[in-house]
């Protein structure tokens, strides 16, 4: 689906490249957001199944 050079190509385009260096890359943020997209359908009460 989403290969790591596509995302990386996607980042740079857009001058999205990682200026900080954190616990997550800018690259595994990216792949995390698309499966929470891709994912939407069914998460229809999660907060209630976390206990919030």
């Amino acid at each position: 689906m989403f290969t790591a050079e596509l995302v990386d190509g996607v980042m740079a385009k857009h001058d999205r490249i990682e200026r900080r260096h954190r616990l997550l890359s800018a690259r595994r943020v990216v792949c995390f957001v698309l499966a929470l997209c891709l994912c939407q359908d069914g998460t229809e009460g999660a907060d209630e199944s976390m206990g919030e």
